[in-house]
This record gives structure tokens, C-alpha cells and sequence, in this order.
């Protein structure tokens, strides 16, 4: 995934257009407000300088979940039930409890849709990227990582 964010009509978005499986897979995920407090911004902008992609982990490690599960643990994300393999599967499951119904989680997911009409309006609008940014919330608290910043 490219370091640079994406900004849809004021709203950051990660953007996973151009780094994916499928072209199914082509999506814009907004970025929530609690990362926004974490310094993404600031990562991404380390990042795009080093060369790197989003996610890379130290040295550009290519293995960035195990990377990334070292590090939740070192910060006290220790809970064995979340590591980086389950992020996508707990921010599908805060997406349902806000209640955006399929459409919406199905552009931010890269999913194709079964409906005829699915396939029309497919890109995420400014406005489904601000109620995604506005409705979905951490399932963790993260106030801890502020020190961090």
C-alpha cells in the first residue's frame, strides 16, 4: 500500500487503489479520527521520505504482519485475539455496529456487490468517506499511545 493518503472531499483516506489482489480489491479506506491523533499524518509523510510503503516495518521488512505484531505487543496490544490478521475482521465488525450499511462497507472492503446496480457509484463519495470517519470507533482504547507521538 502507497505511504501517500488520499483525500476525499476533506476526508484522509488510505488508499488501496493501485495495491491489490484484484482490481475488485481497488478501494479508499477512511482514515478514523483516532489515527489522525495517533500522528498518521506525520508516519505517512516519514514514510513517502524513506521510500516506503505504508506498512513496512523496520529495514522495509517485507514480513510487516509479524512486524506489526511484535510492535502491538511492545505498545500492550497484547491480547492474543488482536493482531494484525484480525484488524481487518474487527474494523469490519465496527463498521456493522455503525450501522452503514452494506453498500458502504462493501466500497470500503473492495467487495463486489451481488446487486445488478452494485457496480454503479462504486468509488467511496465525500460523503460515505465523512459518515465511515464520523460513525466508526476504535474497539480499544489507544489514549495510551499518545506518549508515543
Amino acid at each position: 500500500m502507497p505511504s501517500t493518503l488520499a483525500d476525499v472531499g476533506g476526508t484522509l483516506c488510505l488508499d488501496f487503489r493501485h495495491a491489490t489482489k484484484t482490481s475488485a480489491g481497488a478501494r479508499l479506506v477512511p482514515v478514523l479520527p483516532e489515527l489522525r491523533r495517533l500522528g498518521i499524518e506525520r508516519w505517512s509523510a516519514e514514510q513517502v521520505r524513506r521510500g516506503r510503503g505504508m506498512v513496512e516495518g523496520p529495514n522495509a521488512s517485507a514480513d510487516w504482519s509479524k512486524w506489526l505484531n511484535r510492535y502491538m505487543d511492545d505498545i500492550g496490544l497484547d491480547d492474543p485475539a488482536i493482531v494484525a490478521y484480525s484488524l481487518r475482521h474487527n474494523f469490519r465488525q465496527q463498521l456493522r455496529a455503525a450501522k452503514l450499511g452494506d453498500e458502504i462497507m462493501n466500497k470500503v472492503f473492495g467487495h463486489e456487490g451481488e446487486a445488478v446496480g452494485d457496480g454503479y457509484g462504486r468509488d467511496l463519495a465525500p460523503d460515505e468517506a465523512r459518515l465511515v470517519a464520523e460513525s466508526v470507533r476504535s474497539p480499544v482504547d489507544l489514549t495510551h499511545l499518545y506518549l508515543f507521538r
